[in-house]
Formats: C-alpha cells, sequence, structure tokens
C-alpha cells in the first residue's frame, strides 16, 4: 500500500514553520478530519484507528487516505458514540509535540461537519473527551508529561 502513516507526515514530513509547510499541514489535518466523518457518518467504526493505521498521499494538490488493519472494523447506523469516542481518541494518540491542540481542533472541526446532528455542546464534550482520554493514556504509558 502506498503512502507514509499519519504519525510520519505530522512528525517528520510536515514540521516546518514556513507558509507552505503550515498550509499543508492544515490541509493534511482538514482532509482526514472529512474523510474520518464521512466515514463515521455512513456507520463505520475502524477497529484500531490509531495514527500509524492511516496512510495518506499528497498528489494533484490533495491528500488521499488509505486504512490498514480492517478487520476489527463494522458498521452500525447510527454508529454509537462509544465507538466514535474510542476512533478519536485514538486519533488523538500522537505527542503534543507531535500535535498540537490547534492541530486536533482543526481535524475535530472537518470531522463535525460530516455529522450535522451533532449539537454544538454534544460536539465539543466529545472533542474535549478524546483529547482527555488520549493525553492520559499517553501519560500512563510514560509517552506524555
Amino acid at each position: 500500500m502506498a503512502g507514509d502513516s499519519i504519525t510520519h507526515w505530522l512528525r517528520h514530513g510536515l514540521t516546518g514553520r514556513d507558509p507552505a509547510t503550515l498550509l499543508l499541514r492544515r490541509n493534511l489535518l482538514r482532509e482526514l478530519g472529512t474523510c474520518i466523518g464521512r466515514l463515521h457518518a455512513s456507520g463505520f467504526i475502524h477497529g484500531d484507528l490509531q495514527p500509524h493505521n492511516v496512510l495518506a498521499t499528497y498528489k494533484g494538490g490533495q491528500f488521499r487516505f488509505a486504512l490498514l488493519d480492517n478487520e476489527g472494523n463494522l458498521r452500525r447506523q447510527p454508529p454509537p458514540g462509544k465507538l466514535l469516542l474510542k476512533n478519536l481518541m485514538q486519533l488523538n494518540m500522537l505527542l503534543p509535540e507531535d500535535l498540537t491542540r490547534s492541530d486536533r481542533w482543526r481535524f475535530f472541526l472537518s470531522w463535525r461537519r460530516q455529522h450535522p446532528e451533532l449539537g454544538h455542546s454534544e460536539a465539543r464534550i466529545l472533542a474535549m473527551e478524546a483529547y482527555q482520554r488520549a493525553i492520559r493514556a499517553l501519560q500512563e504509558t510514560g509517552k506524555a508529561p
């Protein structure tokens, strides 16, 4: 399968602070949010949606994504909130130096646009809970302060 993991893109490929690199990084996060939001809106839940299980390629001014480790995937309509939260938490399992709060919010806002049924407060709680659970998990493994 072609492409580099989201982890690789964010940790090594798109780390510069120049305007062109920042634009690409922001586009990656927005397009990933839209892709995963559409996946969830159609009822699919990935069994292990960690950043290393999402590959990205950039061609023709757009990012394309491929998901790995699909054997645990399932489809339920509507997707259970508990499983959406789990997937969002898994995607947040990057260190703060790899993925800033602004980066996380940029992804989530694009994800959220695919879910018009979520109210503002409900969406905000979902985003905060996914972030807090990911940071706690990283701290428990000694990967985050």
